[in-house]
């Protein structure tokens, strides 16, 4: 049922995106995350983002921004079969990881306040469909013997799908959706 969804979302996803093509919905998502997310967050806070493959929301005007605003911000990194956090900065040096999504070459394990991450779809009790490896579930999990991230997935308006998507016990579920023309919580 999960790969027949996903590969249902992928397609849709880049068929949103190749209709789409002449827009570039960062600075969208830059807009709707500074309303919402912004004013939530301590200067202090440690934000996780990604780098996005192919028809992925891309989170890199956010980064941007928060970089220049001064924000500590991490990147996933494979770590064995799951991902840690790692501190980035303006001079990190990306590499390809193992599943081929640029991470940072090395850098200071950090403990997220908020997670930014991808989504094929998702619902609207929070579930999210992921990509199958379980990375940023095994990751989230272990995070939250220590702190208790907000997590916000990235998506456009074509990755809703209809409650309740398949999920297991141990999937994390969003606390809210980042869209580039809405925020939607789940608090």
């Amino acid at each position: 049922m999960k790969s027949v969804l996903r590969a249902q979302y992928k397609n849709l996803r880049k068929r949103f995106v190749q209709e789409h093509s002449n827009h570039d919905f960062s600075g969208d998502f830059l807009k709707i995350f500074q309303q919402h997310v912004l004013p939530s967050l301590a200067k202090e806070s440690v934000i996780a983002l990604y780098s996005s493959m192919g028809e992925e929301a891309n989170p890199q005007a956010i980064f941007e921004w928060l970089l220049k605003e001064g924000f500590c911000l991490a990147f996933p990194k494979m770590v064995g079969d799951t991902i840690a956090f790692v501190k980035v900065d303006k001079d990190t040096v990306f590499i390809p990881s193992t599943y081929q999504f640029q991470e940072p070459r090395s850098g200071e394990e950090v403990l997220p306040d908020v997670v930014i991450l991808p989504l094929l779809a998702f619902d609207d009790n929070g579930h999210r469909l992921g990509y199958g490896k379980g990375h940023y579930d095994k990751a989230i999990t272990t995070l939250k013997f220590h702190k208790n991230p907000m997590l916000i997935g990235m998506a456009y308006p074509c990755q809703p799908s209809p409650p309740p998507l398949p999920h297991e016990e141990h999937d994390q579920k969003l606390d809210a959706v980042l869209l580039f023309d809405a925020y939607i919580s789940f608090r």
